[in-house]
């Protein structure tokens, strides 16, 4: 009979055992543990990514505002010194015999009069002027090969006699072809109130020019330019130094006319391919007194560049945690398993019939507390 059932039991099909037990420990564990370093390592990237925005988005506006309020305050200057000078009784004088009939000595008294309120300072206010009689002929100006031009042929003509100001135009008229140039503008009358036309103080590309270099020196990483009353992107050419028109990608003029139609000023950033095709991120602001915006902006990877070696940083940290953990729960894992698979052998053994197997007892602690009750 015992025979017959060893026979029987040896032929029964032994079940097959893939011993997982570790490897099912450790991947289970690992969950746990990775998880949190997870979802702290995404919540500190994110959060830096927050920080860095916000403080390239404060700093571009600062920098916009800052530049644009002293461009609004010279515009100012301008508008008070062109008035001082059409206050002139000397000046006026002048332009009074020179809308009937032009002479040389008025001209020349002309300029004198000019001179003696604009170059108060080392430098002038203004570049150049000129004086357009109602018909917008020029019969005053700085330069005597400008006597008799007229302007009516520019198609932003209208926009000098549009109201008392300052506005900035490119490439208004012959006199200034493709350049962006800020017209300072008044009219003038005689002391009896006869109109006598408009008086244009000019300030050229080049003086335009040193706004957005001082800009562009204050942080060579940006990038500022100007969009002018007639709709025109006008920036200095980085190989030329010279102001320059540009044509912008749709999707760049798009983010730009949004941003300034936006009731609100924030802080808020643009971010489009500019019309080097460079990403860029920006912030734009009007110049009042202009009569046209200012935009600065800056190349993504440098703006966030520091936010770039941030990830692949955050990830070999992650994945240098999960090597060490999972190095670490694999051996702290064996040492559970590793007692259990020698019980499972003794038992086995056991089963076949080596009733002298036993099992190593190398353990103070439960596991070894069941092999010495198994050896017993």
């Amino acid at each position: 009979m015992t025979e017959q059932i060893s026979s029987e039991l040896q032929a029964a099909e032994t079940p097959k055992f893939r011993n997982r037990l570790a490897r099912s420990m450790v991947l289970a564990l690992l969950g746990f543990a990775v998880l949190p370093v997870l979802i702290m390592g995404v919540a500190g990237y994110l959060r830096a990514k927050n920080l860095l925005e916000a403080q390239v988005s404060s700093q571009l506006a600062i920098l916009s505002e800052i530049q644009s309020d002293a461009l609004n305050q010279s515009m100012r200057t301008k508008e008070i010194r062109l008035d001082r000078i059409s206050r002139r009784p000397g000046f006026l004088e002048a332009v009074t015999e020179l809308h009937d009939e032009f002479s040389e000595s008025e001209f020349s008294q002309l300029n004198d009069e000019f001179d003696v309120v604009n170059r108060t300072d080392a430098k002038p206010v203004f570049d150049s002027f000129f004086i357009i009689n109602q018909e917008g002929t020029i019969y005053g100006a700085s330069a005597a090969d400008w006597i008799g031009v007229s302007l009516t042929s520019s198609p932003y003509y209208a926009q000098l006699g549009e109201e008392v100001g300052t506005t900035g135009l490119y490439d208004f008229g012959e006199m200034f072809k493709d350049q962006f140039t800020i017209f300072t503008k008044r009219k003038l009358f005689t002391p009896d109130g006869d109109y006598l036309g408009i008086f244009v103080g000019v300030t050229g590309s080049e003086s335009v020019r040193a706004y957005l270099d001082a800009i562009q020196t204050s942080n060579p990483s940006v990038t500022a330019y100007f969009l002018s009353s007639n709709d025109v992107y006008v920036w200095i050419d980085p190989y030329r130094r010279t102001l320059m028109n540009f044509t912008a990608e749709p999707a760049q003029n798009e983010a730009i006319s949004d941003f300034l139609a936006a009731s609100m000023r924030t802080e808020d950033l643009m971010e489009f391919d500019n019309h080097e095709g460079t990403p860029v991120v920006a912030y734009a602001l009007p110049v009042d007194r202009a009569n046209s915006d200012l935009i600065v902006e800056i190349p993504v990877d440098i703006a966030y560049g520091q936010l770039q070696s941030l990830g692949p940083f955050t990830i070999m940290l992650f994945l240098g945690t999960f090597l060490m953990l999972g190095v670490i729960l694999w051996v702290a894992t064996n040492r559970v398993v590793r007692p259990l698979s020698n019980l499972s052998q003794a038992t086995r053994d056991f089963a076949e019939g080596n009733w002298k197997s036993h099992s190593k007892i190398d353990r103070d602690d439960e596991i070894g507390a069941l092999a010495y009750s198994f050896n017993s």
